[in-house]
């Protein structure tokens, strides 16, 4: 089992931050899915990524979060802005870096998917945040 202050279970941990942002944008339905998806990716990163239900749950939450969170922004925020451009930048570069990241899983390349992995949840993090400021403006 991974330590609380493993960087893959810290970074888990670290999007109570942009659930917050969520909940002060008066968005309580966001803030809950990203709250729940943060809990699983703990669960999940604790326990060293297990196959099973650990993941299929961390997989739907983390899923639902960024569809939930999306459908707020493009239904009340949505405009060519700075958050816009910064949503895409950093939503293209997570897209690409998640799909380096599987293919290092898949080859079982464990200090290759834990940096990239790192670097994704970092990526998520800041990407969500500029979701959440962004539908906050408008709020």
């Amino acid at each position: 089992m991974r330590s609380h202050t493993d960087p893959l279970v810290l970074t888990a941990w670290g999007f109570a931050f942009p659930a917050y942002l969520w909940a002060t944008s008066g968005c309580v339905v966001e803030a809950v899915a990203v709250a729940l998806a943060a809990l699983s990716a703990v669960v999940y990163h604790r326990h060293r990524e297990p196959t099973g239900i650990i993941l299929r749950i961390d997989q739907i939450l983390a899923t639902a979060a960024l569809a939930i969170t999306l459908s707020r922004y493009f239904i009340s925020a949505f405009c060519i802005d700075v958050w816009f451009f910064a949503v895409v930048v950093l939503g293209v570069q997570a897209l690409c870096v998640y799909g380096i990241n599987r293919r290092a899983y898949a080859r079982r390349d464990w200090e290759v998917y834990e940096a990239l992995h790192l670097l994704w949840h970092l990526l998520v993090i800041m990407g969500q945040c500029c979701l959440a400021v962004a539908v906050g403006h408008v709020n």
